[in-house]
């Protein structure tokens, strides 16, 4: 059981960034930068990106950052994107 536990606790994010964003693909761009040097070899990162549908280029900017580097690597990077309503 005390296994387990250590296992579990080993594997848990430290830390969890959130960032909702809507039409902002240059401050998006610029946050990453800066997280990127500020998290530099840190795996036990998790980022959320939640984009509610931006009709810009929001989604390039997510799917050109280079996550799993040596610059920047952390644990999870998650996109999620609503769509928007068709009423």
């Amino acid at each position: 059981m005390g296994e387990e536990l250590l296992t579990t606790e080993s594997t848990r994010p430290l830390l969890t960034i959130a960032i909702p964003t809507f039409n902002r693909a240059g401050y998006l761009k610029e946050l990453l930068s800066l997280l990127a040097g500020q998290l530099r070899n840190e795996p036990r990162v998790e980022l959320i990106i939640s984009d509610n549908a931006s009709p810009n280029e929001t989604p390039a900017v997510v799917q050109d950052f280079p996550h799993g580097s040596n610059s920047f690597n952390p644990s999870l990077l998650f996109w999620t994107r609503r769509m928007q309503s068709t009423n």
